[in-house]
């Protein structure tokens, strides 16, 4: 037996179930909250296909992901029968429950009578049975349960009803600590008045103490505090870091038992949970306490992720918005009803979806192929969106500055009043670049650029800068890692002043963006966008580019375009091999982004004196982000060229994976802001902010948009990390290169002259600058360009 025979394909329902990230999908699923971007661990759902004889098509399930059940069936819990279970660790699909179709396996999958929010609960329900039934009877007992959140709020219900002698809840929100009194708790308590509420009622300290907080690691040593000698601590809560600070000492002299809970029996406790909730014997009142449509998708991580408004657990009901699945039986039906384009274009990022929205409105039948689940999930959705015109080349600041423009008249760009989830948003907030010694040549550069056309910019002195934004000045460049013994150590003479750009934003939800341009395309009736799919070939006839293959099956255009991002250069070998005739070239580089929370002097939300920032002298950038944060990027400062990573495969970044986790990378990011802002508050080791992703690069920087050796086959590549802001025009570039190749144009031998029609400057740029034959542009050598 292998997982695949007895797998089952599970799609999406009418509800999902949000408390971290930013990546919903059609699917139901508790998205759990981890540094590592570990998401989507259970769902609810409805058998789309099945190879058990236990479960039929519609049969409504609570189920695990194959990403969730195959990292714990490694684990070889205490329930692990070789017999039985080794078919988890067999080849099977790996997705999480946020892919609008997974795949889970029989073992881990439950019937359920109907898919309602309450259901999400069975599997945390399930781990806190198993919790309880390896305990055993607690009649008589003090027990004290750290942490009310979902599973602390849940333990606490089903504890009043066990006769215990005392149940003491230890939470530092006070909403939460109400609702502990309301679930039965005798006390609730702040943590700094845990030990005196212990005390009052139990003078040697309780029997049991239950560690439902995790992601830090004062709370394990507390629980040791609050224990008698012989009791027993339980440590339920995640760990983030493998080695803790534990105090030995302590549980050693007062012989305390510490057992972990951490994985339920599937095949005893899930099913338990089931029944207790399907008949209400388990009453979910007062845990499920915000629940908010797709298209609120902002307000509702916002909510659970800032503890605002009473929230315990926050659900998205998409039953509105849902992605219909495709009603077809094989993938010779899906590829059937995708009919015959005029062009495919590889990839659904925001550069790929505004080539769609252009070629189509002009005529043309396309067609997106993606191998995620829908628009913008790659490098676009961890874009940091900002809109500059800062860059060193005067051509790249001209077609920067058309791009902000599309931006700026977003709503008449994309032709719908109201698309599904909402308009992408330009936030306008200006930009400050310091000037110091590495800066310097890029701001002169920058300058007369702006000069050049007509852009506004203004001169801010340091004064004016430390009154505005409360930086401090001092020089630290050129800039060390923060394990240098001289990091943070001035290295000079005060930064003198900075150039201030007005004409600067950014766009909060970069994937939005995305998924405008696709239903704006869509809107044309001349394309269409197919998710979930692989590329693994370059069709070729007759000397030109014939079409693509997915899998075994072939789908046939005169013209492709190379738009994959990270994976373009894969794309670009499989249509060129070795017979190509690249000077530039692109290659994945994996990043981190941090997000930190703001100073109190300044404020940081939308509106307020926070500004986008480039400093090359600490060797960062940044920008506001929603919710008063700051957003912090690199610019590559020399000293981590050592560090820089080029994945081969750059899936290795996608959460789950080898290189998904955030590095030390992370904290040289924040703490170098630290020296610009000192005020600002230094995250936790278990309050950690931020995403890795991978840019797509050329060695200049600058993008590819050109046609290729082989006829019809088009390349918009090297466009990560700078290019979101440029997605109107570039999307625009395209088009008029697509039309000049196929029309028998020679865009080598005669570049076109690309007219800048929406900016005052007017005038063009030539299509040489982004060719693919070029020779290296001199500019920042970083993300700036």
């Amino acid at each position: 037996m292998t997982a695949g025979e007895r797998g089952n394909a599970f799609g999406p329902t009418d509800t999902s179930e949000n408390v971290g990230r930013r990546r919903p999908s059609s699917s139901l699923g508790s998205l759990y909250w981890d540094r590592d971007g570990f998401c989507g661990h259970e769902a609810i759902g409805v058998v789309l296909d099945s190879r058990s004889d236990r479960f039929a098509i519609g049969d409504a399930v609570l189920a695990l992901p194959s990403s969730y059940f195959k990292a714990h069936a490694s684990s070889r819990a205490e329930w692990f029968d070789e017999n039985v279970h080794n078919v988890l660790l067999e080849n099977m699909p790996v997705r999480g429950g946020f892919a609008e179709i997974f795949t889970s396996h029989e073992l881990y999958a439950y019937k359920i009578s109907e898919c309602v929010p309450r259901m999400l609960l069975a599997q945390a329900l399930g781990s806190l049975l198993c919790m309880l039934r390896r305990l055993g009877s607690l009649i008589g007992q003090t027990v004290v349960i750290l942490g009310q959140g979902q599973n602390g709020l849940m333990t606490t219900r089903l504890l009043s009803q066990m006769c215990l002698r005392h149940l003491i809840a230890v939470e530092p929100l006070e909403f939460r600590r109400r609702q502990a009194r309301r679930f039965g708790a005798g006390r609730a308590v702040a943590p700094g008045e845990a030990l005196t509420a212990v005390k009052a009622v139990a003078p040697k300290g309780a029997d049991l103490v239950l560690e439902m907080v995790g992601h830090n690691q004062e709370t394990i040593n507390e629980a040791l505090d609050l224990v008698r000698s012989g009791g027993t601590v339980v440590a339920f809560g995640v760990p983030d870091d493998p080695v803790y600070n534990f105090h030995y000492g302590k549980f050693f002299r007062k012989n305390v038992t510490l057992m972990a809970s951490v994985f339920p029996d599937p095949g005893v406790d899930f099913p338990a949970a089931v029944e207790l909730l399907e008949t209400g014997r388990f009453d979910t009142e007062g845990i499920i306490t915000h629940t908010f449509p797709l298209v609120e998708i902002q307000k509702a991580f916002t909510l659970a992720t800032e503890y605002q408004d009473d929230v315990i657990k926050v659900v998205l009901d998409v039953s509105d918005d849902i992605i219909k699945v495709h009603e077809v039986t094989s993938d010779d039906d899906l590829m059937t009803t995708l009919g015959q384009s005029d062009a495919i274009i590889i990839g659904a990022g925001v550069i790929g979806n505004s080539i769609a929205l252009e070629l189509s409105r002009n005529g043309w039948r396309t067609l997106n192929i993606d191998k995620l689940r829908g628009s913008g999930q790659g490098s676009t959705g961890y874009s940091s969106g900002i809109c500059r015109m800062m860059y060193s080349l005067l051509d790249s600041v001209k077609f920067a500055w058309e791009g902000y423009t599309y931006f700026e008249n977003w709503e008449d760009h994309i032709g719908l009043k109201d698309p599904p989830g909402g308009l992408a948003r330009l936030r306008r907030c200006g930009a400050l670049v310091l000037r110091s010694p590495q800066s310097q040549l890029f701001l002169e550069r920058v300058v007369a650029s702006h000069e050049a056309v007509g852009l506004p910019f203004e001169h801010w002195s340091s004064e004016e800068i430390q009154q505005r934004l409360a930086f401090d000045m001092q020089r630290y460049g050129p800039q060390v890692r923060i394990d240098d013994e001289s990091f943070g150590e001035p290295t000079g003479a005060p930064l003198g002043d900075g150039v201030y750009f007005p004409t600067t934003g950014y766009v909060s939800d970069p994937m939005l963006a995305a998924c405008n341009l696709q239903a704006a395309a869509e809107a044309t009736g001349n394309a269409q966008f197919s998710f979930g799919q692989t590329v693994t070939e370059i069709l070729q006839r007759n000397g030109r580019v014939a079409g693509v293959r997915c899998g075994t099956e072939e789908l046939e255009a005169p013209v492709v375009v190379n738009v994959a991002g990270p994976h373009s250069s894969q794309i670009t070998g499989m249509a060129l091999g070795e017979k190509h005739d690249m000077t530039i070239s692109t290659r994945p580089m994996r990043q981190e982004v941090a997000y930190v929370a703001s100073p109190p002097e300044v404020s940081w939300d939308d509106g307020g004196e926070g500004l986008v920032c480039t400093d090359m002298d600490a060797g960062v950038y940044f920008r506001p982000e929603v919710g008063g944060k700051i957003l912090v990027g690199s610019v590559e400062p020399s000293c981590d060229e050592n560090f820089h990573i080029y994945p081969s495969d750059p899936e290795a970044v996608y959460p789950g994976r080898e290189l998904a986790s955030l590095t030390d990378q992370w904290t040289n990011q924040v703490y170098r802001l630290a020296l610009r802002i000192p005020t600002l508050p230094l995250p936790e080791a278990g309050n950690v902010q931020g995403c890795a992703a991978c840019y797509d690069v050329t060695e200049d920087w600058v993008p590819i948009y050109d046609k290729s050796a082989l006829p019809g086959f088009y390349m918009a590549i090297g466009t990560s990390g700078n290019q979101f802001k440029n997605a109107g025009v570039a999307g625009r570039l395209m088009r008029e290169l697509i039309e000049a190749g196929e029309s028998g144009l020679d865009t080598d031998a005669k570049p076109l002259d690309f007219q800048m029609k929406r900016i005052p400057c007017g005038g063009s740029i030539s299509s040489s600058t982004f060719s693919r034959k070029r020779e290296l542009l001199q500019t920042s050598g970083s993300v700036l360009g």
